[in-house]
């Protein structure tokens, strides 16, 4: 999994950092790269962590030590999330899929996308089995 998210952490660093300039008017010390990178790991939490717990993994985090030189505090981080377009999603997945070649792509069974796998199991006529 590692493998899909380190080219696409590139191509969201450089759509945040081109965003800021649409939206914000002054330079901030939280900008759209540190909080695309809080919600998507507010999302993709397993046990539905707060701002706090978030806000103390990202701090430890070595790659983010130009965030690191002045504390912030998780109502800072609410108050930014409320200001951040939604719109910054939308054009972002669309930067991704336009950058779909450098995503490692994900295994293919029989040359088909796997979308989920629960076990069931299924027959099918012979015309459309892939062996």
């Amino acid at each position: 999994m590692k493998d899909f998210w380190i080219p696409i952490q590139g191509i969201i660093k450089n759509f945040c950092t081109t965003f800021d300039n649409k939206w914000q008017t002054r330079k901030r010390i939280i900008d759209t790269h540190l909080l695309v990178l809080f919600i998507f790991k507010l999302v993709l939490s397993k046990n539905k962590q707060g701002y706090k717990s978030i806000l103390n993994e990202l701090w430890e985090n070595q790659e983010l030590k130009t965030y690191q030189n002045s504390p912030l505090s998780s109502s800072s981080l609410g108050e930014a999330r409320q200001k951040l377009p939604e719109e910054l999603f939308i054009e972002l997945n669309s930067v991704i899929l336009l950058n779909q070649e450098k995503v490692k792509p994900l295994q293919m069974w029989h040359g088909h996308r796997i979308f989920a796998a629960d076990g069931t199991k299924l027959n099918l006529p012979l015309e459309l089995n892939f062996d």
